[in-house]
């Protein structure tokens, strides 16, 4: 019986894992698109420069997963609201990250342009 309950643990992460990523991808995806907007559309250019410099692993913990609270750090550290980005809905870490990600690509490719 232990054995069973082990291989359908193993299984299920397996599972989960791949399930994790699928959505990482599709986060990536359309939140990406959505922060490229941003950058190219809402963005001015210091605030582009201070998301290109910004430390992603120095945000705070959001062990308890609380609406918003990667959005709320990274505008702080661009001194703008959260909600001249992202309007009054919080955006959950995942979106914001991949967000934050698509207009920092953005950035990065233009930026020897500008």
């Amino acid at each position: 019986m232990t054995e069973a309950i082990e291989s359908l643990k193993q299984s299920g992460m397996i599972r989960l894992r791949q399930s994790k990523a699928e959505h990482e991808a599709v986060l990536k995806e359309t939140c990406g698109v959505a922060g490229l907007q941003w950058a190219a559309s809402q963005a001015d250019y210091d605030e582009l420069c201070k998301l290109a410099r910004i430390e992603f692993d120095l945000a705070p913990s959001n062990e308890e997963d609380v609406p918003g609270l990667l959005a709320l750090w990274v505008a702080e550290q661009l001194e703008v609201d959260a909600e001249e980005i992202f309007g009054d809905e919080p955006p959950t870490d995942a979106y914001a990250r991949a967000f934050f990600a698509g207009a920092i690509d953005y950035f990065s490719e233009i930026k020897s342009q500008l």
